[in-house]
């Protein structure tokens, strides 16, 4: 596994973690904050090095049918406030 792999792969469990932060009503808001922009910066590295990621190496978990930063990453391609605004639409999703 490369490094831009193994680096999508660390992305994927710090967005396990927010999407875990955003379901538990106990969360503070400042722990989510801080995942939320960890998770930001994460992916933008994986934006600028997304054409070495080989997210066939990247585990599916659960009823995932792709990886989490492949959905970000092609989200962010179609949305106006680009990473910014698919990151926040995923997370409101996960309070559900």
């Amino acid at each position: 596994m490369n490094l831009a792999t193994s680096y999508a792969v660390a992305t994927e469990w710090n967005l396990a973690t927010l999407s875990e932060l955003c379901y538990l009503k106990s969360s503070s808001q400042s722990r989510i904050k801080r995942q939320t922009r960890i998770c930001h910066d994460m992916l933008q590295v994986c934006q600028e090095y997304e054409s070495e990621i080989d997210f066939g190496n990247i585990p599916n978990r659960g009823n995932h049918t792709a990886p989490r930063v492949k959905y970000l990453l092609d989200r962010a391609k179609e949305e106006p406030e680009g990473l910014e605004g698919a990151l926040l639409r995923w997370k409101r999703r996960q309070a559900k």
